[in-house]
């Protein structure tokens, strides 16, 4: 029997096939929870957040999932100190912030910072393409410091 396709945004669909990657449940559930959090996350928070989806998956088909779209460009690894993260690779979120207290990162779009960098790269006689900034800052002053995964995933 054929299994309906995943919901998924049909642009994330579109990017699958265009990788020759089939939309199979377990990468659907680890686009899905990537799409959901917003944020950069681990293998295993990602893990946790397909299984509040009551999807039974093994550690290994998340594993397997992630590392195939990785290799296919939808989703980019990263490496921080505190280990690897993944999120969906979209060219409208290219600026990442971290507190450098509790390690809590999101993705800041801004189109001034963006013009500024296009105008910067003109001047210089270069046409931007594509460019990652990485903003390290304390995210409120009476930031409580290192936060355990549960609670970043929360």
């Amino acid at each position: 029997m054929f299994l309906s396709t995943p919901y998924l945004p049909r642009a994330y669909i579109d990017k699958m096939r265009a990788a020759n990657l089939q939309v199979t449940m377990p990468r659907a559930a680890v686009l899905r929870a990537l799409i959901r959090a917003d944020v950069s996350l681990s293998q295993t928070e990602i893990y946790r957040e397909v299984v509040q989806e009551n999807i039974s998956f093994t550690l290994s088909s998340v594993y397997n999932a992630i590392s195939k779209m990785v290799h296919a460009g939808i989703l980019q690894e990263r490496l921080f100190e505190s280990g690897r993260v993944y999120t969906v690779v979209e060219t409208d979120r290219p600026i990442r912030v971290t507190c450098v207290s509790c390690g809590r990162s999101l993705f800041l779009n801004d189109s001034a910072i963006t013009a500024f960098h296009r105008e910067a790269m003109a001047r210089l006689g270069f046409e931007l393409k594509d460019y990652t900034l990485s903003i390290r800052a304390k995210c409120r002053p009476d930031c409580p410091g290192p936060v355990n995964a549960e609670s970043r995933a929360a």
